[in-house]
């Protein structure tokens, strides 16, 4: 069974949790890790199962705290869009793995998930929503 917490969603911060019995991903990173951590084991949930972590645009309410996720699961990849990724300052984010270069049809695979990214409106240049596929079942994340 694929289920789907929004960990947090706010002006403030983002971040969504999908997950199975035994991996997850994050799409986005907005809140702290110590915040992410503390309501995920509220929801007896557990970021060392996430496979990947998934960001949908450069907005600091999505991003923010990707640094500081990246130095405590250093193996957790993260997947963003290849153009978008250029408005974020070089030098506060030396820390993605993957990128996305053809977010218009390629879509990938992360453990059992399999992810349909596609271009959206919203007020930066390519910003991304998500369709997750697990199971047989769908997830969409705008």
């Amino acid at each position: 069974m694929v289920k789907i917490c929004a960990l947090w969603s706010w002006s403030n911060g983002n971040a969504y949790y999908i997950w199975t019995e035994d991996e997850a991903i994050l799409i986005d990173c907005g809140i702290s890790y110590r915040m992410l951590n503390s309501r995920a084991e509220k929801l007896w949930l557990d970021l060392k199962k996430v496979k990947a972590v998934i960001i949908s645009h450069s907005h600091t309410d999505h991003i923010r705290w990707l640094p500081r996720f990246h130095r405590m699961l250093p193996e957790v990849p993260i997947f963003f869009n290849g153009d978008e990724i250029e408005n974020v300052k070089e030098e506060d984010y030396q820390i993605y793995k993957e990128v996305l270069e053809d977010v218009t049809v390629d879509d990938f695979e992360v453990g059992k998930f399999h992810i349909y990214p596609f271009l959206k409106i919203h007020d930066t240049e390519y910003p991304l929503s998500f369709r997750v596929e697990i199971e047989g079942k769908n997830i969409g994340i705008s």
